[in-house]
């Protein structure tokens, strides 16, 4: 019983022992400094950018019945091409055709009858008064007409510019209401991209002569031509998540490539539109930002060569390129920022920079 109880306490001792090595061992670890690739913040000179850009269609239409009723032709599929003026869909007219016969007798029968009051009033067979209102009832009844007739056209869509049918929405006979959606129609002469300008070269831009000076061009994935591209507009509206605003640009669709809607491209832009064309900008390599959703205020780790730690900086990010990040504000040409692994760092950390035979 006592040899039990002895080798009991004995490894109890041992646990207790091996867990206060291992803390002490893991306390050691962390007062060790970490190493960390460090980079020297450097400016650019940028004339030229590559930017990212998506595809978007020429002002397309969303096209919609102004009456409600039961869809009867819709003979469209998703890409086909139509002409101005061509039939797209049409709802059923019985009900329309009935009542604009019936606008059309009761116009008649007005204007019959004030004839006849004419004539009678020239004989002095009735009064003027009753002229009036036989006037009054003509243009009530014509009124009517000219309604009964709107609401028959209303049952039909007609093409309002010569495209392509990009979308189509529902399926003939169902029922249909006013202003729903039934087919998104694209034209097919033009096609728009989109792309993000930061701001740093947006503000030193005249509106005035972008359309004249600024010159761009656009490629698309497995095609290594450039394809020219006119500036259309600029929003002025900053993009949500960073300090940048898109720009749209148009060019004719090319032949030989079946570029639609949606896809991607990239856009290679001419700054010498900008007074800033020369103006260098700060770049820091993507990893060495701590991006934050939402708002254009991120952070870099800034390196202190005197105490060997680390600490946050807020930064104001522009546009991203192959090049790296574009900073704003918060960095200064030669600081040292931590390049990867900045989301396990902590303020005042010990770091030991990573040192290459040929520097940092």
């Amino acid at each position: 019983m006592k040899t039990t109880d002895l080798s009991a306490v004995t490894l109890v001792a041992l646990v207790m022992l091996t867990g206060c090595d291992a803390a002490a061992v893991q306390e050691e670890q962390q007062a060790l400094p970490r190493p960390v690739k460090l980079h020297q913040v450097q400016v650019v000179q940028q004339h030229h950018n590559r930017l990212p850009a998506i595809v978007a269609s020429h002002k397309p239409a969303d096209l919609a019945f102004r009456v409600s009723g039961v869809l009867t032709e819709l003979a469209l599929i998703e890409g086909q091409r139509v002409e101005q003026g061509q039939l797209l869909a049409q709802l059923d007219q019985r009900d329309a055709s009935q009542a604009l016969l019936n606008a059309q007798a009761n116009y008649e029968l007005a204007e019959l009858d004030h004839q006849r009051n004419l004539k009678l009033l020239s004989k002095s067979l009735i009064s003027k008064a009753e002229v009036d209102v036989s006037k009054a009832q003509l243009k009530s009844s014509h009124a009517a007409l000219e309604m009964a007739e709107n609401q028959l056209e209303y049952t039909d869509i007609l093409a309002p510019f010569s495209g392509v049918v990009a979308k189509v929405f529902t399926e003939n006979f169902q029922m249909v209401q006013a202003t729903q959606v039934i087919l998104t129609l694209q034209r097919d002469n033009l096609i728009e991209l989109k792309a993000q300008i930061p701001e740093s070269l947006l503000l030193h831009a005249d509106p005035a002569v972008l359309s004249a000076q600024l010159r761009a061009s656009a490629s698309f994935d497995a095609d290594q031509r450039h394809h020219p591209l006119r500036y259309l507009e600029h929003s002025s509206v900053v993009t949500s998540g960073s300090q940048s605003f898109e720009m749209t640009f148009v060019m004719e669709p090319p032949r030989d490539l079946n570029v639609v809607a949606g896809m991607s491209a990239e856009i290679e832009v001419n700054f010498d539109a900008f007074n800033a064309a020369t103006k260098a900008t700060v770049v820091v390599p993507q990893n060495a930002v701590e991006f934050s959703d939402g708002v254009a205020q991120s952070q870099v780790w800034v390196f202190d060569a005197h105490s060997q730690q680390v600490s946050p900086r807020l930064v104001t990010i522009g546009s991203l390129s192959d090049q790296g990040v574009e900073i704003l504000s918060g960095l200064a040409p030669g600081t040292l920022i931590v390049e990867t692994g900045v989301s396990i760092l902590t303020p005042e950390q010990q770091v030991k920079p990573l040192v290459w035979p040929r520097g940092i």
